[in-house]
């Protein structure tokens, strides 16, 4: 095992010396490749729209936007509330996360109005995430407001309570895995054909000749990427790697395909290895039973953070050893305890030390 100061790499290829074959190369591979559509591997929801929904009472009229009724896994979701109200109407938007429900919250902003704005305006923008498949309904979204103005008649002013309802909203989450090949799904055998022979046996030549330096050009190809894959070293903060890994993790979309087992595992695995990046704690090498006696007594982890990874530990071994079936909150609450603790815990940008983008290994436990 490396010492922590020690940086990490990884043998993921190498610029390979410039000269007129890699021109040649690459020009074949442009015009090779070059395609028309996007091809089966297309993420873009060309079909999807967006979303609005109005309610007004009284003095309040909101607004609820969408950015897209449809998404793929990996895909942000923006949520946008809008309350408009007249002066000397107090406006209380809906609690924290509780209008989010089967959605990860990645980020959000919060806009209230100056006292003297006419109309005021409060607003609430969340950026969402999911990472299961499936269609996801956010809940209905009431926003309460106070009405402190004078009312026509009455002898003394009384603030009046009252709600504005926006109805349920459903955003479908497609797998990133959809569109690919269906093995029950081929067209049936289409009869034979007869080729048309060559009009000479110069054209079978030639004919052969190219075939042969396609092949020769394709080997050449593969062999210079194994070359630049096997020299290059990528770098980067111990906290960015464990974010992209756990990106990578989401757009496979292993819960989406009852592969839960695996999640737990390749979740668990990453943040030991980051631990072991960032602390140069060896976690990826320790069962669990060695992994909490650490945490009590390594002072390398911040004790803050001791209770979390706990906690962490207690939820993925029943899954991964037996074979306990999660719910889905309890799968978002463990994916997002080990994405607390990455973004807790990363290091201020003056003290970084660069690791590789290796892939994670699998931890004891």
């Amino acid at each position: 095992m490396r010492p922590a100061t020690e940086p990490y790499r990884s043998t993921i290829g190498a610029r390979p010396a410039a000269g007129p074959a890699r021109v040649l190369l690459c020009s074949l591979l442009l015009v090779g490749g070059c395609r028309r559509d996007g091809g089966p591997h297309a993420t873009s929801q060309p079909d999807a729209k967006p979303i609005e929904r109005t309610a007004e009472r009284g003095p309040v009229q909101v607004t609820v936007r969408v950015n897209r009724d449809s998404v793929t896994i990996a895909e942000p979701i923006e949520l946008d509330i809008e309350a408009r109200a007249e002066p000397q109407v107090e406006v209380r938007m809906p609690r924290f996360g509780e209008v989010t429900a089967g959605l990860s919250i990645r980020d959000f902003t919060d806009r209230t109005p100056r006292p003297d704005d006419s109309p005021r305006i409060w607003r609430r923008t969340y950026r969402l995430e999911s990472f299961v498949s499936g269609e996801v309904e956010l809940p209905a979204i009431r926003v309460e407001f106070t009405d402190h103005r004078a009312q026509p008649g009455a002898a003394t002013q009384t603030a009046i309570e009252s709600a504005v309802d926006i109805e349920p909203i459903r955003v479908k989450v497609e797998s990133l895995l959809e569109g690919q090949f269906d093995p029950q799904n081929i067209n049936d055998i289409k009869d034979a054909v007869t080729l048309p022979r060559p009009r000479s046996y110069i054209i079978a030549v030639v004919s052969g000749i190219a075939v042969a330096a396609l092949v020769a050009i394709a080997a050449a190809v593969w062999y210079l990427r194994r070359r630049r894959r096997a020299a290059r070293t990528v770098r980067m903060p111990p906290h960015q790697w464990a974010m992209l890994e756990l990106e990578r993790l989401v757009a496979e979309d292993l819960i989406g395909r009852g592969q839960v087992v695996e999640f737990y595992y390749r979740l668990n695995g990453l943040l030991r290895r980051y631990i072991e990046l960032r602390f140069g704690l060896q976690a990826a090498e320790q069962t669990s039973e060695e992994f909490l006696r650490a945490l009590q007594t390594d002072d390398r982890l911040p004790d803050m953070f001791k209770p979390l990874l706990t906690e962490f530990v207690a939820a993925c071994d029943p899954v991964k050893y037996a074979r306990y079936q999660p719910g889905r909150d309890e799968i978002e609450a463990v994916f997002n305890a080990a994405r607390d603790f990455i973004t807790g815990t990363r290091t201020p940008q003056s003290e970084v030390e660069l690791v590789d983008a290796a892939a994670p290994q699998g931890a004891a436990a």
